[in-house]
C-alpha cells in the first residue's frame, strides 16, 4: 500500500480541511514531518490508519473515536478522512467519517443530531461500496494485513524500542508476547499447571472416597449375626493407615459368600412355616364358612316372615297409585286449560300497555315537528358560530406570532450593526498592516542575509549595515490568517443580512393574513346578529357543538318516531286479534277437561283433585313395591338354598385354632427378619464391592494421566536441565531471527564495530529465561551487555532492531512488502556522523521502493531531508504546508 493523497477535515488539530500530496515524494522515496510537540505530526498516519481500518494507531486515540473530531472546527464543517491509495498497481480512493454530533440541515429546527459513522470505498473499475462492515471486510482482504501487523509492521513507534534495548528479560518477553501473540504458549503452560492440580485433586478425591467407602462400611455391618474373627479381621483392614484394597476385596467377596448361604437357608425355614400358616389358616375358613351359613338361615328366616307381616299394607298402596296414575292423565288436560288462560291475560295486559305507548308516541311526535322542519337553517347558523370561534382562536395566534416576529427581527438588526461595525474596524486594521508590510519588503529581506553568504541582489558576501525590519510588522502567515477572518466575517454579514430580510417578510405576511381573518370575522357577527326565529336563537344560546349533539338527537328522534308510530299500530291491532283466537280455545279446552274427568272414574273435580299426587311421592310408591316384591322373592329363595345346606348342623368353637394359628405367624415373621437382615448384609457387601473397584479403576486411571500432565508441566515450565520454558522457547527463535536483520544495518550504521545477539547463559539461575542482549564489540574482541552502549549508540541498536522487527513480521506474514514506513523516534541523541548513518540506512529502504516518512522536529534533519511536511501550530488549530 502507497498513499498518493490524504484528506483530513475537521480532525484532530486541524480546523478545516487539509490536504498531503504524498505523490510528490516518490522521487527521492524519503519526507520529514515535522513542527512543534502536539502540532499533529503522528495524526498524518493515524488518518492513514483510521482510512484504512477505521481504527487509530495510538491505544489512547481509539478509546473514543468522537474525540477525533477537532475543537477548532466550526460546526457545519464535516469531519472525515478521504485517503487515495495505489496498491499492486491499482488505485482505490477511500472516506471514512466517524460518529459525531452536527448541526441539524433544517436551520428552523435547531439542536444537533448524531452523524453515524460511515465509510466508502471506490474500487479501481469504479464500482462503489459502502458500509462500515463491507469495506473493512473488502480493505482486510485486499491488504492481508490486520490492524495490528500493519501498525507494527509500517509505524516505528517514539520510543518504544528504545526501551525494549534496554529492558529487563520479563519486561522483554511482555514486549514480545504483545508482538507476536505467543501469549498463547504462556496460556498453554497454565493450563497445563491448572490440569495438572485438578488431576491430582481428582486423584486424591478418589482415593479420599474409597477411603470413606472402607470405613463407613465396617460401621454398616450388623456385628451382631457375623462370627467374630470375621468382624475384627474388616475391622483390622478399615483402620489401617496404608490400605491394600486388594486384601479387601478378598474379605468382602468370602464375607459376601457367607450372607448368601446364611439368607439362602433362611429362605427354605420361611418358605416351611408359611406353608404350615396356610393349612391351618384353610382349616380355620372352612369352619368359619359353616357357622356364618347358620346365622345367614336364622336371619333369613326372621326377614321372611316380616315381609309376609306387610302384605295388607302394601295391597293398599297399590290402589293408591292406580288413581294417582289415572289423575296424572287428567292433568295434561287441565294444564293444557290453564296454559290458555294465562295467554289469555297475557294477551290483553300487553295489549293495554302497547296503547298507552301509542299515545306517548304521537304526542312526541308533535313536539318534535317544530325542530325538524329549521334543522337545515339550524345547522348553518351553527357552522357559522363555529367559523366565528376558528377566526377569533386564529388571531390571537397570528397576533402572538407577528410579536414574536417584530422581537426577533429588532434583536437581528442590532446583531447586524454590531457586527457590521466589527468587520469595519477588522478590515481597517488589516489594510493598516498589510500597507505597513509592503513598505517593511527591504527589511524583511535583510532580515534573511547570512555572514558569508552572497547578497541575492548586489552578490556581497559582506554585510555591515543591512536594513533593519520595521516594529510591528506582522509575518506573513498571520497577515493571511486575519484576511481569512474578514472574509469569514464578509460572509457572515451576508448570511444576517438574508436572515434579516426573511424575517420583515414573515412580519409583513403575518400583518396581511391577520387583515383577512378580521374581515371574515365581521362578516360572520353580522349574519348571527340577523337571525330573529325563536327556536334557531334557542340553540346558538348554546356551545356550536352541544347544540350540534342536541340537534342531532332530536331530528334523529323525530324521524324514528314516524316510524315507530306505525309498528305500534299493526301491533296493537295483531292484539286485538290474538285476544279473540286465544278466547275461542279457552272455553273448548275447559269442555275437555269435563270429559276427561268422566272417562278416568272420577265423579268431580274434589275426588280428582284428592287423588293427584306430586310425581315424586308417584315414583317413590312405585319403587316401594317393586322394592317389596323383590325382597319378598330373595328371602323366600335365601331361606329354602340355605336350609338345603344346612339342614341340622350347630356353631362349632374356632378359639384352641386360631391360637395355633398365631404362633406359626410369629414363627414365620421371625424367620423373615432373619432372611432379609442376611440380604440386606449380602446387598450392602456387593454393593460396596462394586462401588470401591468402580472407584479404584477410576483412582488409577487419574493417577496415570497426572503422571502424563505433570511431565509436560515440568517441561513447559522450565523445570528441565536447560531451564527453558516452552514461550521462551518460541520467543528465542523470533528474538534471533530479528537480531539478524538488524545487524544487517547496525553493522553499517556503527562501521562494523558491533554486532547484537541473544546470551546464551542466564546470569541468574533462578530466572528462566534468555532474551537478554549482548553486543559483540569487535574493537576489544568481547562482548559487553547493551546498557553499555552511549546514548547515540543505543539509538542506533533500538533503530535497527524496529527495522529488523518490521522486516520480521512483513516475512511471518507470506512475504508481504510494506510500502510505506513511518519513523516516530528521538533523532535528537545522535551526533552528525550517527545522524548521517541513520538517513543513509532509511534512504537504502527508501531506494527499495519504499516511501518513508520521518516525525520529528530535530533541526539537523531539516537539512538533511530536503523534502518535507511543516505542521504549523496556531490558536486557531493546525495547518499543513510543504516545506523546501
Amino acid at each position: 500500500m502507497r498513499p498518493k493523497k490524504l484528506i483530513l477535515s475537521a480532525w484532530g488539530p486541524y480546523r478545516g480541511r487539509e490536504e498531503v500530496d504524498f505523490s510528490r515524494f516518490e522521487k527521492n522515496g524519503i519526507f520529514l514531518i515535522t513542527g512543534a510537540t502536539g502540532a499533529g505530526k503522528t495524526t498524518i498516519f493515524d488518518a492513514i490508519t483510521y482510512a484504512l481500518y477505521g481504527a487509530l494507531s495510538g491505544a489512547e486515540r481509539d478509546k473514543e473515536r468522537s474525540s477525533v473530531r477537532s475543537d477548532f472546527a466550526d460546526a457545519g464543517t464535516p469531519t472525515f478522512v478521504e485517503l487515495v491509495m495505489e496498491h499492486g498497481g491499482k488505485t482505490y480512493q477511500i472516506r471514512r467519517n466517524p460518529e459525531y454530533y452536527r448541526p441539524k440541515k433544517r436551520a428552523k429546527a435547531g439542536g444537533v443530531t448524531k452523524q453515524k459513522e460511515n465509510a466508502v470505498l471506490v474500487l479501481p473499475d469504479g464500482r462503489v461500496m459502502e458500509g462500515v462492515r463491507e469495506v473493512n471486510a473488502a480493505l482486510l482482504e485486499l491488504l492481508v494485513l490486520d490492524y495490528q501487523q500493519f501498525k507494527k509492521i509500517s509505524m516505528i513507534a517514539q520510543g518504544e524500542f528504545a526501551k525494549f534495548l534496554s529492558a529487563s528479560p520479563r519486561e522483554k518477553t511482555g514486549i514480545f508476547r504483545e508482538i507476536f501473540g505467543t501469549g498463547v504458549y504462556e496460556r498453554f503452560t497454565q493450563e497445563l499447571g491448572m490440569r495438572s492440580r485438578r488431576l491430582y485433586g481428582a486423584f486424591m478425591e478418589q482415593k479420599s472416597k474409597l477411603d470413606e467407602d472402607v470405613s463407613l462400611l465396617a460401621h454398616s455391618l450388623e456385628r451382631d449375626i457375623w462370627p467374630e474373627e470375621t468382624s475384627k479381621e474388616l475391622e483390622r483392614l478399615s483402620q489401617t493407615q496404608e490400605r491394600n484394597y486388594e486384601v479387601i476385596r478378598e474379605c468382602l467377596q468370602k464375607m459376601e459368600a457367607l450372607a448368601g448361604e446364611n439368607a439362602a437357608s433362611a429362605q427354605k425355614e420361611y418358605e416351611e412355616a408359611e406353608k404350615a400358616l396356610e393349612r391351618q389358616t384353610e382349616e380355620i375358613r372352612a369352619r368359619e364358612e359353616e357357622n356364618r351359613r347358620i346365622e345367614q338361615l336364622e336371619q333369613a328366616k326372621k326377614e321372611l316372615s316380616g315381609l309376609q307381616e306387610r302384605a295388607g299394607e302394601f295391597s293398599e298402596r297399590k290402589l293408591k297409585l292406580k288413581g294417582a296414575v289415572n289423575a296424572a292423565f287428567v292433568e295434561s288436560v287441565r294444564e293444557k286449560e290453564r296454559q290458555l288462560a294465562d295467554q289469555l291475560l297475557q294477551n290483553r295486559e300487553e295489549g293495554r300497555g302497547q296503547e298507552k305507548e301509542l299515545l306517548h308516541l304521537q304526542k312526541e311526535a308533535g313536539e318534535l315537528e317544530a325542530v325538524l322542519g329549521q334543522e337545515m337553517r339550524i345547522r348553518e347558523l351553527l357552522e357559522t358560530a363555529r367559523e366565528k370561534e376558528e377566526l377569533v382562536l386564529a388571531l390571537k395566534q397570528l397576533n402572538a406570532q407577528l410579536t414574536d416576529q417584530l422581537a426577533e427581527l429588532e434583536r437581528g438588526q442590532q446583531t447586524y450593526l454590531a457586527k457590521e461595525k466589527e468587520y469595519w474596524e477588522r478590515k481597517r486594521e488589516y489594510e493598516e498592516a498589510e500597507q505597513k508590510r509592503r513598505l517593511s519588503a527591504i527589511g524583511l529581506a535583510a532580515s534573511l542575509l547570512e555572514e558569508g553568504k552572497p547578497c541575492p541582489v548586489c552578490g556581497s558576501v559582506v554585510h555591515p549595515a543591512p536594513a533593519k525590519l520595521k516594529e510591528g510588522v506582522l509575518a506573513q502567515g498571520e497577515l493571511s490568517r486575519q484576511k481569512k477572518i474578514i472574509t469569514d466575517m464578509e460572509a457572515k454579514q451576508k448570511e444576517l443580512h438574508g436572515e434579516l430580510a426573511g424575517r420583515k417578510s414573515r412580519a409583513d405576511d403575518l400583518r396581511q393574513r391577520i387583515k383577512e381573518k378580521e374581515e371574515k370575522l365581521s362578516e360572520r357577527k353580522k349574519a348571527l346578529s340577523e337571525e330573529q326565529n325563536q327556536v334557531c336563537l334557542e340553540y346558538l344560546a348554546m356551545e356550536p357543538d352541544e347544540a350540534e349533539a342536541l340537534l342531532s338527537r332530536r331530528c334523529g328522534r323525530a324521524r324514528e318516531i314516524k316510524g315507530l308510530l306505525q309498528e305500534k299500530e299493526r301491533t296493537c291491532k295483531r292484539l286485538k286479534s290474538q285476544g279473540e283466537e286465544l278466547m275461542e280455545r279457552h272455553r273448548e279446552a275447559k269442555e275437555a277437561f269435563e270429559t276427561a274427568l268422566s272417562e278416568y272414574g272420577f265423579s268431580n273435580e274434589e275426588e280428582y283433585s284428592r287423588a293427584r299426587l306430586p310425581i315424586g311421592e308417584r315414583e317413590k310408591l312405585e319403587r316401594e313395591l317393586a322394592d317389596y316384591q323383590k325382597r319378598m322373592a330373595a328371602a323366600r329363595e335365601l331361606y329354602e338354598h340355605l336350609n338345603s345346606q344346612v339342614k341340622k348342623k350347630e356353631i362349632q368353637d374356632l378359639q384352641q385354632p386360631r391360637q395355633i394359628q398365631e404362633e406359626l405367624r410369629k414363627k414365620k415373621s421371625i424367620v423373615l427378619d432373619r432372611h432379609r437382615l442376611w440380604e440386606q448384609q449380602s446387598a450392602l457387601l456387593k454393593k460396596t464391592r462394586e462401588v470401591m473397584e468402580q472407584k479404584r479403576r477410576r483412582m488409577e486411571e487419574a493417577e496415570k494421566e497426572y503422571g502424563y500432565v505433570k511431565d509436560l508441566e515440568n517441561m513447559a515450565c522450565g523445570n528441565n536441565p536447560k531451564r527453558l520454558v516452552f514461550e521462551q522457547y518460541v520467543l528465542a527463535g523470533f528474538f534471533e531471527e530479528i537480531l539478524r536483520a538488524a545487524n544487517l544495518r547496525f553493522g553499517k550504521m556503527t562501521s562494523g564495530r558491533y554486532e547484537m545477539s541473544r546470551a546464551e547463559e542466564v546470569g541468574d539461575g533462578r530466572i528462566k529465561d534468555n532474551l537478554e542482549i549482548q553486543v559483540m564489540d569487535y574493537y576489544t574482541g568481547k562482548f559487553r551487555s547493551v546498557r553499555t552502549l552511549s546514548g547515540g549508540e543505543s539509538f542506533k541498536a533500538s533503530l535497527c532492531l524496529a527495522l529488523g522487527m518490521s522486516d520480521v513480521i512483513q516475512a511471518m506474514n507470506g512475504g508481504i512488502r510494506v510500502d510505506t514506513l513511518f519513523v516516530d523516534e528521538g533523532f535528537g541523541a545522535l551526533d552528525a556522523e550517527s545522524l548521517d548513518q541513520a538517513c543513509d540506512a532509511l534512504l537504502g529502504l527508501a531506494g527499495q521502493n519504499c516511501l518513508i516518512g520521518i516525525i520529528s522536529h530535530v533541526p539537523q534533519l531539516r537539512e538533511r531531508i530536503s523534502q518535507q511536511l511543516i505542521i504549523d501550530k496556531t490558536g486557531g488549530g493546525s495547518l499543513i504546508r510543504n516545506g523546501v
